[in-house]
């Protein structure tokens, strides 16, 4: 049996290094993000052969203090944190002191720097597996110069990993461009093979750097939002969702600053997106938030990629609430996300705090939620995409936008059923949904009693099923939701009858759908349905004058 024993140094160094320095980006990232925490306003980056031969670093930052320059190739050294309490609310971008040891380890490296109080600079270079060089006065401005030369020369094992240098010139310019986007007070150029390939000045304001980076066709698709609430706050831009591509090479996530990947967030931000843009395609945005760095642990893995929220489900829904309230697809009910926009009206309360007759669900409805509308019948408010009050000969009515639809919609699925066919319109892209292999034999098996309904499905795949056509009737409702509401009725061993399976389809329309329909369409189903007396289906009620200037104060109405 091998006996154990200890690695040398440079061995464990350079196992050590393949957490942090896994191409020449991670390297770029790093010295950037360094440079940030350093406080610099000018960042300069030039590599060359895609960054496998040479990546040079230049700052304005504060410079590191001579004493401290051997210090800062040591493994676990920082300024950055003093005890276990700062490292439980990270406010840096970097602070495990890896970064330059990781680098050292796999490359030749030479640090010039240069602090305010000093006339000269000071510079050491080192080299894998030998002896720390002596440190030498050299001449350079306030800031720090980082050179890293021959990356993964001495380690060919993982040189070989490495891809074509256009490939990985293409990492490093995409990680400048990420980090360009989250400082847009920042100048940041790139340089590759002497040929500057990327050049933004500081902008005073965010939007200019959006433009810079992206482009003006993103720029001119892109809406500016901001939301805050329960100490959180989402900032940035989502292009409409007319404006997907077919890669999501267009999606930025920023956690206090930090380049993130974080599949909760992302998850998020796609769930606001459902059904607004067709299956494979891909929205586009650029999204910053803030929370308390307490909420938030970082530590999770050296490359600081990955995150950790102490209240995930909390932050989940915050960001697709914000979002879906900004493509106008927010749930009521959900987490609430208050818009700083004043109300045009002005001077009207920063919140609507309705209580609803028993049937209802109450909500607080945001202003910026609030459609008034000027139909040909009558003029109407639509709150919060749900909640209808609409004026008619003198009448006050506020109504269940949601309830309303579903009584509609059931009538009108019921007359076709009852006349012989309930209409059908096919999908240019079919819907695909996951399901069990068992589930989606059952489906099978009943396609052509769910048929008689209006929905046409086939199987896609052993555990995937495909929606090809859907009641016409319901063309401007979100379909997926319903989908995925109606799999275990369709899929039930009981095949229910084709009455019972249209009351399983209204009770599925997603709480989205008055908003989706719209006011016009909302106050032709109540004038539709007022030949029964208000109230007594629930769906709507009178409101006498003082109650809805209650209303409109914020007070609550019973």
């Amino acid at each position: 049996m091998p006996r154990i024993r200890r690695l040398p140094p440079l061995l464990s160094n350079q196992i050590a290094a393949g957490e942090v320095v896994e191409r020449p980006a991670s390297v770029v990232k790093e010295l950037v993000e360094n440079a940030l925490d350093a406080g610099a306003t000018r960042i300069s980056v030039e590599i060359s052969r895609g960054g496998l031969e040479l990546i040079r670093v230049t700052d304005d930052g504060h410079g590191i203090h001579p004493d401290d320059l051997r210090l800062a190739l040591e493994r676990h050294a920082t300024s950055k944190i003093r005890s276990a309490e700062d490292l439980a609310a990270i406010r840096s971008l970097g602070f495990r002191g890896e970064a330059l040891p990781s680098i050292a380890s796999v490359a030749r490296l030479k640090v010039v720097s240069r602090i305010a109080a000093e006339s000269a600079g000071r510079e050491l270079e080192s080299r894998p597996g030998e002896p720390d060089a002596e440190i030498r006065p050299a001449a350079h401005p306030v800031g720090t110069t980082v050179e890293v030369g021959a990356l993964f020369h001495q380690v060919p094992a993982r040189r070989r990993f490495l891809r074509a240098e256009q490939t990985e010139y293409l990492h490093v310019l995409d990680i400048v461009r990420r980090l360009a986007l989250s400082r847009a007070g920042l100048a940041l150029g790139l340089a590759h093979d002497d040929r500057r390939v990327l050049h933004v000045p500081a902008a005073g304001d965010p939007r200019r750097r959006l433009q810079q980076i992206l482009g003006r066709s993103v720029e001119t698709a892109a809406q500016q939002i901001e939301y805050a609430a329960s100490g959180m706050r989402l900032t940035g831009w989502i292009c409409v969702p007319e404006f997907h591509r077919s890669q999501s090479d267009l999606q930025f996530l920023f956690l206090n600053g930090r380049v993130v990947r974080d599949r909760q967030l992302s998850h998020a931000v796609r769930a606001a997106f459902a059904d607004r843009i067709p299956p494979g395609r891909f929205p586009v945005y650029v999204l910053y938030l803030e929370l308390d760095p307490a909420a938030a642990d970082v530590n999770v893995h050296p490359t600081k990629h990955e995150v950790r929220f102490r209240q995930a489900r909390d932050v989940h829904d915050f960001v697709q609430s914000c979002l879906g309230d900004a493509l106008g697809t927010r749930m009521p009910g959900s987490a609430v996300a208050e818009s700083p926009g004043e109300w045009a009206a002005g001077g009207v309360p920063a919140t609507l705090n309705v209580s609803l007759p028993h049937a209802w669900r109450p909500g607080t409805i945001s202003p910026a939620a609030v459609r008034p509308v000027q139909t040909e019948t009558a003029p109407c408010l639509l709150l919060g995409g749900r909640y209808l009050v609409a004026d008619r000969d003198g009448v006050i009515w506020l109504a269940d936008g949601l309830s309303l639809c579903r009584a509609w919609f059931r009538r009108q699925l019921a007359e076709e059923l009852h006349n012989g066919e309930v209409r059908r319109r096919p999908l240019l892209v079919p819907v695909q949904v996951p399901v069990t292999e068992r589930e989606a034999e059952r489906i099978v098996s009943q396609a052509d009693h769910i048929a008689v309904t209006g929905f046409v499905l086939q199987r896609a795949a052993p555990a995937e099923i495909m929606l090809r056509e859907f009641p016409a009737v319901l063309a401007d409702c979100a379909l997926l939701p319903m989908v995925r509401a109606m799999l275990k009725v369709w899929a039930a061993t009981d095949p229910a009858p084709a009455e019972a399976l249209l009351d399983d389809v209204v009770a599925a329309l997603p709480e989205s759908t008055p908003g989706d329909v719209g006011p016009t369409a909302l106050m032709n189903m109540l004038l539709a349905l007022s030949a029964l007396p208000p109230g007594a289906t629930g769906l709507w009620r009178t409101l006498e004058p003082r109650e809805l200037d209650a209303l409109l104060r914020g007070r609550t109405v019973g």
